[in-house]
């Protein structure tokens, strides 16, 4: 489910028609849950690419959500830091 809500956002940097946009955001926003107050926060392209890699992703797989690797890694590197992991 996430990787398929993590597509459909990639896909909705592609989009040029507002009216499109508007309804592929609606439907995002149906398939991302309420974040909890007390919970760490992590955006939801943190949470796709924490997502993929703890399913054993290398990060140039992760990269296909229009990343670079180095990006993949420096996402790493932040939900390492908000999650306090090393």
């Amino acid at each position: 489910m996430r990787e398929a809500h993590a597509e459909l956002r990639a896909l909705m940097s592609s989009v040029a028609d507002p009216d499109v946009l508007t309804r592929l955001g609606s439907i995002s926003s149906i398939l991302q849950p309420e974040p909890d107050s007390s919970a760490v926060w992590l955006t939801a392209r943190e949470v796709d690419v924490l997502s993929l890699v703890a399913l054993g992703f290398s990060y140039a797989e992760v990269a296909r959500l229009h990343l670079s690797p180095q990006r993949v890694k420096i996402y790493m590197r932040v939900i390492a830091g908000r999650l306090g992991a090393h």
